[in-house]
């Protein structure tokens, strides 16, 4: 189908206007008034199925771990590209790691994504069954060798970020109806993925075709 058919036969996105996203405060979802979770559950089911994005707020993860991480990815990204490039993505069977400006290219009308960044996973070692069993994208992440407690850093926000999923997780299952705890043996190892990325300023004439990244789906 084209746009137009696709209109006519009432497929497609559903258009619902709106003024802003919704902030949510996820304090409730952590505490055992069920009528409270009640509230939170269908305020995070709203914004998921009428908006598509949603602020949280009151979300546990403290702000020195934030600004710890912050302060962490600029320090990774001030190393010199060769540094960086030592632990390139392309070096990696599990698809994690370092990737410089205008490599990805998210909208292919463009001119590549003014940013770099750098991917990482679940962190696996050699004795996992699953790293054993040749299990796609699992395995180890790469880390740069000159930067003393990167690793220990990211890695702790990346577990603050799990925990801060379980949580959004119970949320949405209970704005479904079901038990809140549904998704949680669903869960258990998730390769969730965590992204540091870095935008440079972008001074002068700017052309609109090159930006810090393309649209895409």
């Amino acid at each position: 189908f084209g746009l137009k058919e696709r209109a006519a036969a009432g497929i497609g996105a559903k258009r619902v206007p709106f003024s802003s996203v919704p902030v949510i405060d996820l304090g409730p979802l952590r505490q055992d008034d069920p009528a409270a979770k009640r509230r939170t559950a269908e305020a995070i089911g709203r914004a998921c199925e009428e908006i598509g994005f949603l602020y949280i707020a009151n979300h546990g993860v403290p702000q020195d771990l934030i600004d710890h991480t912050f302060a962490e990815s600029r320090r990774f990204f001030a190393l010199p590209l060769a540094e960086k490039l030592k632990v390139h993505i392309g070096e990696s069977k599990n698809y994690r790691g370092y990737f410089p400006l205008k490599e990805e290219k998210t909208d292919v009308t463009a001119m590549g994504d003014l940013k770099e960044g750098f991917d990482l996973m679940r962190e696996l070692g050699p004795d996992d069954p699953d790293v054993r069993a040749g299990k796609p994208l699992h395995g180890p992440n790469q880390w740069p060798d000159d930067l003393p407690g990167f690793r220990a850093s990211i890695l702790g926000y990346y577990a603050a970020m799990e925990e801060l999923a379980k949580t959004l997780l119970r949320g949405m299952a209970l704005s479904l109806d079901l038990d809140e705890n549904w998704f949680a043996d669903k869960t258990k190892k998730p390769l969730a993925y965590l992204r540091l990325l870095h935008y440079p300023p972008q001074k002068g004439t700017i052309d609109e075709r090159e930006i810090g990244c393309g649209a895409h789906s």
